[in-house]
């Protein structure tokens, strides 16, 4: 949950994130285009694109997105981030446990 867009879609929140970077900084440039491979190079990365053009940087960043896999318990994936939430604690030997909360 990301406070000010509990119960937005991911894409709603991601449009208005790209829509408020690209309005506020004319030197960010965003491309939606696979990457087929990246290798350390002097001075830092060099990416190669589906199109075959090169991209090099300084610095590199990974992020990569998750997905979500039910259990197969009848109702849990229709309340998934509606009104039920795993927390996952970030502590050794501790499991995740789930909480819910009422919407009315």
């Amino acid at each position: 949950m990301v406070l000010t867009w509990d119960h937005e879609t991911p894409q709603a929140f991601r449009a208005a994130a790209r829509e408020n970077i690209l309005s506020q900084y004319d030197s960010v440039k965003i491309y939606d285009i696979a990457i087929d491979g990246v290798k350390k190079v002097d001075g830092g990365f060099e990416a190669t694109d589906a199109n075959g053009k090169t991209w090099t940087g300084k610095k590199l960043i990974l992020a990569s997105g998750i997905k979500d896999i039910m259990p197969d318990i009848d109702g849990f994936e229709d309340n998934w981030g509606k009104s039920m939430y795993v927390y996952t604690p970030q502590f050794p030997n501790t499991p995740p446990f789930c909480f819910c909360h009422v919407q009315y």
